[in-house]
Formats: C-alpha cells, structure tokens, sequence
C-alpha cells in the first residue's frame, strides 16, 4: 500500500533511551498497529531488562486516551496526537519527543500544567532526519533496517524544565 511520506517515526534506540532515562517500574505501550518495526524490538528490550510492561493496541481510543492520561510519563512519536494528551492530563510530569519535539514556547504555554519537564532528543548528526523524516518515508526495506539499527551514540537529550 501507498505509505504517507511524512510519517516517518523515530528509531528504536529513541525509545530505549528514554525508558533507560526515565527508569519506569511499569512501561504501558500504547500504538495502534504492528506496522511500526520497532514494537517488537522494543518489547524484546523491555524483557531483556525484565522492566514490566502492558500492551494497549485494542483500536479503542477511548481506552488509549484513558491510558495515557493516566501516565506521569510519556515517550511519543511524530505526530499531533501527543499535544493533545498533554493539553488535557493532570498527570505528566515528564515527556520525551525526537527531533523537533515540542518547542520551548510550547513547554512554557498555559497548556502543559507547572513542574513538568521536557526532554527532546535529537538526532546529533542528522543521519536518520535526511533518510526518514524529510518528507522522504517511503517504509522501504533500507529504511525499516536503519529505524532498528540506528546508534544511541547518534542522540543528544535536551531537557526544557518547567517550573512553577
């Protein structure tokens, strides 16, 4: 099928690090297909570190929407999905996003509740932004391989704290 060339997704390594950042005792993995190639290898990491997790890919938003408001934490992909969630919890204290990631002027709106703190990694040397977020995702096979196989060494985390 016909993929949208925009909806390239952060690596896998984007994922794992944040988990290894934030150090979760329960990891609540919410998506609404397999497509994306990194669940799998994301599931194998967290029971590789015996971090304990659940699955919530029911295609029940209702419920997705409940499970991430519920969440002190969020690591999320590209998208305008996220900004809602953290519009509306009263929970999180702590979101990651790649690359662009929400903006300073975002963390400082009247949208995201004081004492919360933003953390963006980026993809120090571009690599991964000129071959998948570029407008240029076309799921090929090359592309698939590098959001698995994409270095820890090429990230950098920014944190953007906000405080009451």
């Amino acid at each position: 099928g016909k993929v949208h060339p925009g909806y390239g997704q952060p690596p896998l390594c984007y994922y794992t690090e944040s988990i290894d950042h934030f150090k979760p005792d329960l990891v609540e993995l919410v998506y609404e297909n397999d497509l994306n190639p990194t669940i799998p290898a994301l599931i194998n990491h967290l029971e590789s570190k015996s971090i304990k997790f659940n699955i919530f890919s029911s295609g029940n938003l209702r419920d997705d929407i409940n499970v991430l408001l519920r969440a002190k934490a969020l690591v999320v992909g590209m998208g305008t999905f996220a900004r809602g969630i953290l519009t509306l919890s009263e929970n999180v204290e702590t979101f990651y996003s790649f690359q662009k990631g929400f903006t300073e002027s975002f963390m400082s709106s009247e949208s995201i509740k004081l004492n919360s703190e933003g953390i963006i990694i980026f993809d120090k040397n571009g690599l991964y932004k000129t071959k998948i977020l570029s407008g240029n995702w076309s799921n090929s096979l090359e592309q698939r391989k590098l959001m698995l196989q994409y270095d820890k060494e090429n990230l950098s985390i920014e944190t953007y704290r906000l405080d009451s």
